[in-house]
């Protein structure tokens, strides 16, 4: 059978010093938090910085074949225009 088992000792009874010494026993010490979650934290950042890297390189080698694109499509659209002018003159010239 469980009970309650408290402890005899009245927290009136405890200095001060006894109760920030039992404080820093149960907590742990900050700068070991800090290392620990740091590890991860500085993991989740490279990856970030890995994932932008790769779209910034992928941005900068898409725009010049974009602009290639552009260059082929605007000349044949020239092409066309004049294909449809000499055609249009020949055409209404008889």
């Amino acid at each position: 059978m469980l009970t309650n088992q408290e402890p005899d000792w009245n927290i009136d009874d405890l200095t001060d010093t006894e109760i920030y010494d039992a404080i820093c026993y149960l907590e742990p010490a900050p700068t070991t938090a800090a290392e620990q979650d740091s590890g991860d934290q500085d993991q989740g950042d490279g990856v970030v910085i890995c994932v932008c890297l790769y779209i910034a390189l992928g941005g900068l080698l898409g725009l010049p074949v974009v602009l290639l694109e552009m260059m082929r499509f605007c000349g044949r659209a020239k092409k066309m225009r004049l294909i449809a002018d000499l055609w249009t003159r020949r055409a209404f010239a008889h």
